[in-house]
């Protein structure tokens, strides 16, 4: 999947980066930049959240963990906006040069 979000979304037409998303939960609104979203063939969208951390292996479940509320508000709130699926995933860009590409599930 990482090496085909770097070839194949920036080409995509339907393809936004930076996005500003609000959704309001419980009467609070969150806010926030969403990185990348871009359009499947079968009309789901695909959110791509990009971390600079350096997540050694033990610590990936719970960085999953710290950062889910995050992709399911973004989520949350492209579904409303849109009707479609979306689908969420973290990337992991570290700084010594690898990369680490995980779906985070927000249902």
């Amino acid at each position: 999947m990482l090496a085909r979000v770097f070839r194949w979304a920036p080409g995509e037409p339907e393809r936004v980066q930076s996005y500003r998303v609000a959704v309001s939960a419980d009467g609070t609104v969150l806010e926030g930049f969403v990185d990348l979203v871009y359009r499947e063939d079968d009309g789901s969208l695909v959110v791509v959240d990009y971390k600079t951390d350096a997540v050694p292996s033990a610590a990936v479940s719970s960085r999953l963990a710290y950062y889910r509320p995050q992709l399911v508000a973004y989520a949350d709130c492209l579904r409303a906006a849109t009707s479609a699926p979306v689908a969420t995933r973290l990337l992991f860009l570290n700084p010594a040069g690898s990369a680490l590409d995980l779906t985070v599930s927000t249902g």
